[in-house]
């Protein structure tokens, strides 16, 4: 699969190249009748790989190119969103209102999303 130009695109990620030394952790919930109890356990290298594989194969199912390894990626979050979580919150809130259920289905309620929000907010070019 080939790589996404970016420089057309108005939602161009942000990323810088950087070597992931993060120790990933796992939340780990055990529920016994009413009693839950949690816990974080370290994520092994091969946990990680195999969620990446994932999410990649996901990506994939949509024709979208795999997420490059050791970037940290950023989203340009348009004006008037004071969160840096809060213009995907609003994006997955609109896709989780629909029956998306296939990457394919996924990607183009996520494009209807943004379109939307963007001419909402009058932040469309």
């Amino acid at each position: 699969m080939g790589r996404r130009d970016w420089s057309r695109s108005r939602y161009r990620p942000l990323a810088r190249r950087s070597v992931d030394r993060t120790e990933h952790q796992t939340r780990v919930n055990v529920q016994a009748g009413r009693r839950v109890r949690q816990w974080l356990e370290p994520r092994s290298p091969e946990d990680q790989a195999d969620i990446d594989e994932a999410a990649n194969e996901y990506l994939a199912a949509a024709g979208l190119p795999a997420r490059p390894a050791e970037f940290d990626w950023f989203i340009r979050r348009p004006a008037g969103y004071s969160r840096p979580t809060s213009y995907c919150d609003a994006i997955s809130t609109r896709i989780n209102e629909t029956a998306a259920n296939s990457p394919v289905e996924v990607l183009a309620e996520a494009r209807r999303a943004i379109k939307a929000i963007d001419e909402f907010d009058g932040s469309s070019a």
